[in-house]
């Protein structure tokens, strides 16, 4: 009669089969863990996070820039067309080539108008609006008859060219021409007599 084998182990052999089915067991767990699936998502989360801080960055950098920049580059600009008179526009052209002679720092009409809004805003938040610009003034003007036919005809020709020119136009016109012409005369004058001045000076 044959009897079954009995195989009796000690305690260190039961530790050390506890110690191999942990390894096994920890190893397993690796496996799993760095599947090509498990390294996929992973690398997703990963991408994404850094994908989620690089556009929190870019935000926090772009909220940076705008507080930084001046209001002038924040604001969009609207274009506006604005329809002067001729004596104006040539006045304006000769102020700023005036002020190009002296190396000013405007350089163009746009500058020089987006400054003359600025100082008039600022001049308006500390003195208040002035609303005398509002109120019309009159000028007496007397015409001989030989006169008003004259202006009449060049308003009938200048009519052809320009709709609703009108004597009052033509009247403004001439004004405007007047003082032109009288300010070139004036600044000749003083000109003439600041070198006069200064000659003297010199033979002193």
């Amino acid at each position: 009669m044959k009897y079954p084998r009995v195989i009796l182990k000690s305690e260190v052999d039961v530790k050390n089969e506890k110690k191999e089915k942990e390894l096994a067991k920890h190893l397993l767990k690796l496996a799993k863990n760095n599947s090509p699936s498990n390294l996929n998502i992973t690398k997703k989360k990963k991408s994404s996070t850094a994908a989620t801080e690089t556009g929190l960055a870019k935000k926090k950098k772009r909220s940076t820039n705008q507080t930084q920049q001046p209001l002038s580059d924040k604001v969009k600009r609207l274009n506006k067309q604005l329809k002067v008179s001729h004596h104006l526009y040539n006045h304006l052209e000769k102020h700023l080539q005036n002020l190009q002679s002296l190396d000013d720092e405007i350089k163009n009409k746009q500058q020089w108008i987006e400054q003359a809004i600025e100082e008039k805003l600022k001049i308006e938040d500390q003195h208040g609006i002035d609303t005398s610009t509002l109120k019309q003034k009159y000028v007496h003007v007397r015409l001989t008859e030989d006169l008003k036919k004259e202006i009449e005809k060049r308003v009938k020709i200048l009519g052809q060219f320009r709709e609703s020119y009108s004597e009052k136009l033509w009247l403004m016109d001439a004004i405007y021409e007047k003082l032109e012409r009288d300010y070139q005369t004036v600044k000749n004058a003083l000109q003439n007599h600041i070198e006069a001045l200064m000659g003297e000076e010199n033979r002193k």
